[in-house]
Protein backbone atom coordinates (compact mmCIF):
# COMPACT_ATOMS: atom_id res chain seq x y z
CA UNK A 1 0.00 0.00 0.00
CA UNK A 2 3.05 2.24 0.21
CA UNK A 3 2.72 3.05 -3.48
CA UNK A 4 -0.53 4.90 -2.76
CA UNK A 5 1.31 7.34 -0.54
CA UNK A 6 3.74 8.41 -3.25
CA UNK A 7 0.92 9.91 -5.21
CA UNK A 8 -0.28 11.99 -2.29
CA UNK A 9 2.45 14.59 -2.59
CA UNK A 10 0.54 17.84 -3.00
CA UNK A 11 -0.59 17.34 -6.53
CA UNK A 12 -1.18 21.00 -6.98
CA UNK A 13 2.31 20.92 -8.41
CA UNK A 14 1.38 19.53 -11.81
CA UNK A 15 0.98 22.85 -13.59
CA UNK A 16 3.93 24.35 -15.46
CA UNK A 17 3.54 27.37 -13.23
CA UNK A 18 0.88 27.29 -10.59
CA UNK A 19 -0.56 29.96 -8.38
CA UNK A 20 1.28 30.40 -5.10
CA UNK A 21 -0.77 30.17 -1.95
CA UNK A 22 -3.03 27.75 -0.12
CA UNK A 23 -4.27 24.67 -1.98
CA UNK A 24 -6.88 22.16 -0.81
CA UNK A 25 -6.79 18.68 -2.30
CA UNK A 26 -8.69 15.43 -2.05
CA UNK A 27 -7.59 11.97 -3.15
CA UNK A 28 -9.79 8.89 -3.58
CA UNK A 29 -8.43 5.34 -3.83
CA UNK A 30 -9.66 1.89 -4.71
CA UNK A 31 -7.23 -0.92 -3.91
CA UNK A 32 -8.14 -4.12 -5.76
CA UNK A 33 -11.64 -2.57 -6.24
CA UNK A 34 -12.06 -1.89 -2.50
CA UNK A 35 -12.67 1.81 -1.73
CA UNK A 36 -10.34 3.29 0.88
CA UNK A 37 -11.04 6.40 2.97
CA UNK A 38 -10.39 9.61 1.03
CA UNK A 39 -7.37 11.71 1.94
CA UNK A 40 -7.83 15.46 2.28
CA UNK A 41 -4.88 17.81 2.45
CA UNK A 42 -4.12 21.50 2.54
CA UNK A 43 -0.70 22.88 1.66
CA UNK A 44 1.03 26.17 1.09
CA UNK A 45 2.89 26.42 -2.22
CA UNK A 46 5.72 28.95 -2.19
CA UNK A 47 6.83 30.96 -5.22
CA UNK A 48 9.96 28.81 -5.57
CA UNK A 49 7.90 25.61 -5.52
CA UNK A 50 5.45 27.01 -8.06
CA UNK A 51 8.29 27.58 -10.55
CA UNK A 52 9.48 23.96 -10.64
CA UNK A 53 6.60 21.56 -9.96
CA UNK A 54 8.33 18.62 -11.65
CA UNK A 55 11.21 18.86 -9.16
CA UNK A 56 8.75 18.82 -6.26
CA UNK A 57 7.15 15.64 -7.60
CA UNK A 58 10.53 13.98 -8.12
CA UNK A 59 11.63 14.78 -4.55
CA UNK A 60 8.43 13.34 -3.12
CA UNK A 61 8.74 10.19 -5.19
CA UNK A 62 12.36 9.66 -4.17
CA UNK A 63 11.39 9.76 -0.47
CA UNK A 64 9.03 6.86 -1.21
CA UNK A 65 11.47 4.72 -3.23
CA UNK A 66 9.84 5.83 -6.49
CA UNK A 67 10.89 7.77 -9.54
CA UNK A 68 9.23 9.70 -12.29
CA UNK A 69 10.16 7.98 -15.55
CA UNK A 70 8.00 10.07 -17.88
CA UNK A 71 6.72 13.62 -17.55
CA UNK A 72 4.79 15.25 -20.37
CA UNK A 73 3.13 18.56 -19.68
CA UNK A 74 1.41 20.20 -22.61
CA UNK A 75 -1.40 22.72 -22.92
CA UNK A 76 -2.86 22.04 -19.49
CA UNK A 77 -2.57 18.26 -19.73
CA UNK A 78 -0.23 16.02 -17.76
CA UNK A 79 0.84 12.48 -18.60
CA UNK A 80 3.27 10.85 -16.18
CA UNK A 81 4.65 7.39 -15.42
CA UNK A 82 5.85 6.42 -11.95
CA UNK A 83 7.98 3.39 -10.98
CA UNK A 84 8.41 2.25 -7.39
CA UNK A 85 10.69 -0.41 -5.96
CA UNK A 86 11.67 -1.32 -2.42
CA UNK A 87 11.76 -4.44 -0.19
CA UNK A 88 7.95 -4.68 -0.09
CA UNK A 89 6.78 -3.29 -3.40
CA UNK A 90 7.47 -3.19 -7.09
CA UNK A 91 4.90 -1.17 -9.05
CA UNK A 92 4.36 1.02 -12.10
CA UNK A 93 1.59 3.47 -12.74
CA UNK A 94 0.29 6.28 -14.88
CA UNK A 95 -1.24 9.60 -13.98
CA UNK A 96 -3.17 11.72 -16.48
CA UNK A 97 -5.40 14.73 -16.19
CA UNK A 98 -5.98 18.41 -16.66
CA UNK A 99 -4.95 21.46 -14.70
CA UNK A 100 -4.90 25.22 -14.64
CA UNK A 101 -3.09 27.68 -12.42
CA UNK A 102 -5.92 27.35 -9.87
CA UNK A 103 -7.18 23.75 -10.06
CA UNK A 104 -6.52 20.24 -11.26
CA UNK A 105 -8.33 16.96 -11.88
CA UNK A 106 -6.11 13.89 -12.18
CA UNK A 107 -6.66 10.16 -12.32
CA UNK A 108 -4.36 7.20 -12.43
CA UNK A 109 -3.76 3.52 -12.02
CA UNK A 110 -0.84 1.80 -10.34
CA UNK A 111 -0.20 -1.93 -10.72
CA UNK A 112 2.38 -4.03 -9.01
CA UNK A 113 3.27 -6.71 -6.54
CA UNK A 114 3.33 -6.15 -2.79
CA UNK A 115 5.06 -8.65 -0.50
CA UNK A 116 2.04 -8.87 1.84
CA UNK A 117 -0.98 -8.65 -0.46
CA UNK A 118 0.44 -10.00 -3.71
CA UNK A 119 -0.76 -8.53 -6.99
CA UNK A 120 -2.35 -5.15 -6.43
CA UNK A 121 -4.07 -2.53 -8.54
CA UNK A 122 -4.86 0.91 -7.19
CA UNK A 123 -7.13 3.33 -9.01
CA UNK A 124 -6.82 6.92 -7.86
CA UNK A 125 -8.44 10.28 -8.49
CA UNK A 126 -7.15 13.64 -7.30
CA UNK A 127 -8.83 17.02 -7.25
CA UNK A 128 -7.34 20.25 -6.03
CA UNK A 129 -8.26 23.90 -5.81
CA UNK A 130 -6.36 27.06 -5.00
CA UNK A 131 -8.20 28.70 -2.09
CA UNK A 132 -6.25 31.89 -1.43
CA UNK A 133 -3.20 33.17 0.35
CA UNK A 134 -1.27 30.81 2.61
CA UNK A 135 -2.72 30.31 6.07
CA UNK A 136 -0.27 31.18 8.84
CA UNK A 137 0.60 28.32 11.18
CA UNK A 138 -0.81 28.66 14.69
Amino acid sequence: MKYLIIILMPLVSYAETIKTGQWDSEAHFKLNSIPLPPKKDSSCVTSDEAKDPKKMIEQSLKRNDCELTKWVLKKGNVNAIVNCKNDQLEATGTITGTFTKKNYALKGEVKGRHSLIGNATAKVTFDGTWVGECVAAK
